[in-house]
């Protein structure tokens, strides 16, 4: 998880127009992407269709989304399509680009910048868009307690510099950039309690991506029985209706039926699909599909 949230209010609405992902000021968007965007994560793969401005036609595009703040704070959208080369970001060896893209390890961690500018950083290799991610290490939240189970120190620690961690009732999990819940895990749902503006928080989390190489155990156990007790409490002492998670911070399943894609390493995935007619690109979106186009990096 990303420590970095936004509001819906300051999401850069004409850009989601331009793609598709917004309409008369009324979004067209998934909630879990939704939730990605605004908790500074990726979304899933995106597909757009019909794309084109001055003179560039791209019949579709399947791209990743995020937010990025600018100097003066205003959000922008960036797009992160599937790309036929990767380009390695110049602190990693040789060895270390060929663990990444054969995952042998899951991820690199680097220390980049100098004097007050040094920071920690995790690098991750995202199949689905062939791209090379780099993570800040302060920028993600560790969990207080997952499945009713505390964390340590050293713990949080290991999990903000993204090394997996394991518990004692044998889940573990991993922080990661690479899908929108910013999460991996051995279970495919997870009860965590993190610390958000300065009050404890549950998160029910579904659909949680496997850690590599790693077959995912029974959804439910004690652990995650006794959390979901303490969040049925909450949700009574604060009178929350049982159909309204908004303010106990908790993430809903999203399901929905989906054509799958096959990326370039028969990697299968799902794609949210949206359906639009000749759409029109601002020109930083443009410039950055002229490029890969004129350097044959698109997929």
């Amino acid at each position: 998880m990303i420590n970095q949230t936004y509001k819906e209010k300051d999401l850069p609405l004409k850009e989601m127009e331009a793609i598709g992902l917004a309409s008369n000021g009324k979004l067209n968007i998934s909630a879990e992407n939704l939730n990605a965007l605004l908790s500074g994560n990726r979304t899933e793969l995106v597909r757009l269709n019909n794309l084109s401005s001055e003179g560039v036609n791209i019949k579709e595009l399947d791209a990743k989304l995020s937010l990025n703040p600018n100097a003066a704070g205003k959000l922008n959208l960036l797009l992160h399509p599937i790309y036929k080369s990767a380009q390695a970001p110049n602190v990693l060896d040789k060895t270390e680009i060929e663990d990444l893209k054969n995952g042998t390890v899951n991820n690199v961690l680097k220390e980049v910048g100098e004097g007050e500018l040094k920071k920690t950083v995790f690098v991750e290799f995202d199949k689905e868009t062939n791209e090379f991610i780099k993570v800040d290490s302060s920028k993600v939240i560790a969990p207080e307690s997952v499945n009713d189970q505390l964390l340590t120190q050293a713990q949080k620690k290991r999990f903000k510099e993204g090394q997996e961690i394991e518990l004692p009732d044998g889940t573990s999990l991993q922080a990661t950039g690479k899908n929108n819940k910013a999460l991996l895990s051995n279970r495919s749902m997870l009860i965590l309690s993190v610390m958000l503006d300065g009050g404890l928080s549950y998160m029910i989390l579904k659909g949680i991506k496997a850690l590599e190489g790693k077959q995912q155990k029974l959804q439910y156990n004690k652990g995650y029985n006794d959390a979901l007790e303490k969040v049925l409490k909450e949700q009574k002492q604060r009178n929350i209706p049982p159909n309204n998670y908004k303010n106990l911070v908790i993430l809903k399943d999203f399901k929905e039926v989906l054509p799958a894609i096959i990326t370039k390493d028969s990697i299968q995935t799902t794609v949210e699909k949206i359906d639009v007619e000749n759409l029109k690109l601002e020109p930083k979106h443009l410039a950055v599909l002229k490029e890969v186009l004129n350097y044959d990096n698109l997929r």
